[in-house]
């Protein structure tokens, strides 16, 4: 047996007391750990300033986005979430067996061990990630991204020191993403995967992972749909969407990408790009990879060349950030670095078969100013398959519990796992 596998091992014995817990003993010792990540000496002000410089980004933006997660799970909002997970673990079982008798939802368990394969486009994931796992009384092995090597730990050190109850459940283990020997050995160990990550990532896992349960999450973007009252916004309100595009870099699932706006496409982007040349004071673009920056000076150039009138572009003078306007209605996007694309708003039912059309592409949107028809414009959105719809200027912090693409990984878990006991 090799350590890896040995480590499972011994998440499994664990695992054993970690089903008898009962709910509000876990969401107690979960929100005393998470106790440690606040404030100005907490956990999470420590992982900003120890990832800022490896992961060349703003720290005061990685302390904006730590706090904002770690507030969004208080002990309510875990509590909220497991209960809410419970009901529609329920409402799968009785869809896939509508003969057999529901267990007691109180009672459902998750698998005994899941391994969490991280992705590295925002920092401290795995801290959501060993929430959902021990929410369902799963043992769970974090595999951290190269991009953050300290979140997964620290969260395993806030359990030792306030939760030690819990602590002897969670394992992290580092290996460099596609080494098959690790991936192997782990893989057939655990008794549930749940991995995210690149386009890549997925193909992989899908054809490596055919005979073990699994989820898996794959890229997505965000949009938002902004109603004419944009036209009387405050200042305050261009401050907040300049947030929501530039926070975590734009690497986030949820960083919107395309504004669909109601009135001139170009006027709205001279009135943003102040508040995002205003943010790169606050929050300084980390230096663009070769790559990245080719891709940005790519995407700038048909809008740079564009005939009056139908297109264009307000940029800094590096790659720090970037906003283009045309009269187009599609998904097109720039890449992942502040490049964010203001267009016509289509109709509601427009943007709904575009949606369809992508097939789950778009993430979240964020609405604003609909001041006529924002059931309708929600409905749309829901329909075309959107998993998470929320004001523009919040679109970034999502509750406990939202998963990429909608699912609930934790109802997911505890439908795939058996009754306590």
């Amino acid at each position: 047996m090799g350590a890896r596998a040995e480590t499972v091992a011994l998440l499994r014995e664990a695992s054993k007391s970690l089903r008898s817990m009962p709910d509000g003993e876990v969401v107690d010792s979960l929100a005393r750990a998470l106790k440690l990540w606040e404030g100005e000496e907490g956990l999470a002000m420590r992982a900003a300033r120890e990832l800022a410089a490896p992961r060349k980004q703003s720290e005061d933006m990685l302390r904006f986005g730590l706090n904002r997660m770690i507030h969004a799970h208080s002990r309510t909002a875990l509590a909220f979430w497991l209960s809410e997970a419970r009901v529609e673990a329920g409402r799968h079982l009785a869809l896939k067996s509508p003969q057999k008798p529901l267990p007691d939802l109180g009672n459902l368990r998750g698998p005994a061990v899941v391994a969490q394969i991280l992705a590295g486009n925002v920092p401290a994931l795995a801290v959501p990630a060993a929430l959902e796992a021990l929410l369902a009384r799963s043992a769970v092995v974090l595999k951290p991204a190269d991009e953050d090597t300290i979140s997964a730990q620290l969260f395993k050190e806030s359990l030792d020191q306030a939760a030690p109850e819990l602590s002897g459940s969670v394992a992290v283990e580092r290996w460099s993403g596609g080494n098959d020997i690790a991936e192997a050995e782990v893989f057939a160990a655990v008794d549930y995967v749940v991995a995210s990550g690149g386009s890549q990532m997925v193909q992989s896992l899908t054809k490596r992972l055919s005979s073990k349960p699994h989820m898996l999450y794959g890229p997505r973007i965000s949009i938002g749909v902004v109603g004419m009252g944009w036209l009387d916004a405050p200042g305050s309100w261009w401050e907040d969407v300049a947030r929501e595009i530039a926070l975590w870099d734009q690497r986030g699932c949820l960083s919107p990408r395309i504004l669909f706006v109601a009135g001139d496409p170009e006027r709205f982007a001279r009135r943003l790009s102040p508040a995002m040349s205003k943010l790169e004071e606050r929050w300084p673009a980390g230096p663009a990879s070769l790559g990245s920056g080719t891709n940005i000076i790519s995407f700038r150039a048909p809008y740079e060349m564009a005939k009056e009138g139908k297109a264009g572009i307000f940029a800094s003078k590096g790659t720090a950030w970037t906003v283009v306007w045309d009269h187009s209605t599609s998904l097109e996007v720039g890449p992942p670095a502040r490049a964010v694309r203001i267009t016509t708003r289509p109709s509601a039912r427009d943007l709904e078969a575009l949606l369809i059309k992508a097939k789950g592409m778009v993430q979240g949107a964020g609405l604003d100013f609909l001041v006529r028809g924002d059931v309708e414009w929600r409905r749309g959105l829901e329909h075309g398959g959107v998993g998470w719809v929320a004001p523009l200027t919040g679109i970034q912090d999502p509750p406990a519990g939202w998963r990429a693409d909608g699912r609930s990984g934790l109802a997911e878990l505890l439908a795939r796992g058996t009754p306590a006991g």
